[in-house]
């Protein structure tokens, strides 16, 4: 088994991941970890989601969990 970690996973990749999912681009020109991952991708409201939780792309993981960490009433330790 694979980890989904082990890709690089950019905000730009993301719109070839959604036209993927829906079928309008072929595996060859899709993101690697789309391909890997098809069957736990989803997109709703349009965001991708993996296994029901939100895929956050690398260039926005540090202001995600900083925002997750430091939000007035967040739950997070």
């Amino acid at each position: 088994m694979s980890n989904i970690n082990r890709f690089r996973i950019t905000e730009k990749s993301f719109e070839e991941t959604k036209k993927y999912l829906l079928g309008k681009i072929t595996k060859s020109n899709a993101p690697k970890y789309a391909v890997a991952f098809e069957r736990d991708l989803t997109v709703e409201n349009g965001k991708v989601l993996y296994k029901g939780l939100p895929l956050i792309p690398q260039d926005r993981r540090d202001q995600y969990f900083r925002d997750a960490v430091y939000t007035k009433g967040s739950k997070v330790p």
